[in-house]
């Protein structure tokens, strides 16, 4: 979408671990296929996490984690230090359900640094403390069925490059697994706008063919409980 307007912009890239950007081919082509301006400006991050670790002597395994708040400030620092005004990322409207667990008379959102109040909040904050700088999604008026319709009629380059994998396989972590809920909620999703053909050549194989689904797509339907 930000493609269509003509306007400077370059991509920001945080990763989880080192060399993760370099591994994965999808990447840099999703970056060049876009028309990124002048290049993608990557950072590191690491949970600092050591000292609890050697306390314990055990490793600290995280049971959640707000990534999309890490990316979001992490990307104001970035944007000052190289005059970037504004920040876009992808964050949809069901973003903003909780997950029907209460605690404390509050709906528990495992996604609320992805949701509508904290990007309200967190544009708040860089305006007024941060140069100006304006946070914002594009896709928060949209449903993930609405964004799938968009992407599939208006995204054709990058049907091949894209990759939403909670395990991706392969040495440099490039491939669909075809096996976890988030390729059966992407492949359906693709599958309601586009040719089977089309959809098998994004994942290399349907995985709505795939036994390794069948119980993903029972759960994200409401067959089974998870």
């Amino acid at each position: 979408m930000l493609g269509r307007c003509d306007c400077r912009r370059r991509w920001f890239f945080l990763e989880g671990e080192a060399g993760e950007f370099q591994r994965c081919w999808r990447y840099a082509e999703l970056a060049e296929a876009s028309g990124g301006g002048d290049g993608v400006l990557l950072a590191e991050f690491a949970w600092c996490t050591g000292d609890f670790e050697r306390a314990r002597n055990a490793r600290y395994e995280l049971s959640g984690h707000l990534w999309a708040c890490v990316v979001a400030f992490a990307s104001a620092l970035v944007a000052l230090l190289h005059g970037q005004p504004y920040i876009a990322v992808g964050n949809e409207r069901s973003a903003n359900a909780g997950n029907g667990v209460w605690w404390g008379g509050v709906e528990v959102n495992h996604q609320y640094d992805k949701s509508f109040p904290f990007e309200e909040a967190a544009h708040d904050y860089l305006r007024r403390h941060c140069g100006g700088i304006c946070y914002f999604s594009m896709l928060m008026p949209l449903w993930d069925v609405q964004v799938g319709l968009v992407f599939a009629k208006l995204c054709e380059p990058y049907l091949p490059l894209i990759l939403s994998c909670n395990m991706p396989v392969g040495k440099d972590k490039s491939r669909w697994c075809g096996a976890c809920h988030k390729c059966a909620f992407v492949a359906a999703l693709l599958s309601a706008f586009l040719p089977a053909g089309r959809v098998r050549a994004i994942f290399g194989d349907s995985p709505l063919d795939s036994s390794d689904c069948a119980e993903c797509l029972q759960e994200l339907t409401g067959l089974k409980p998870p």
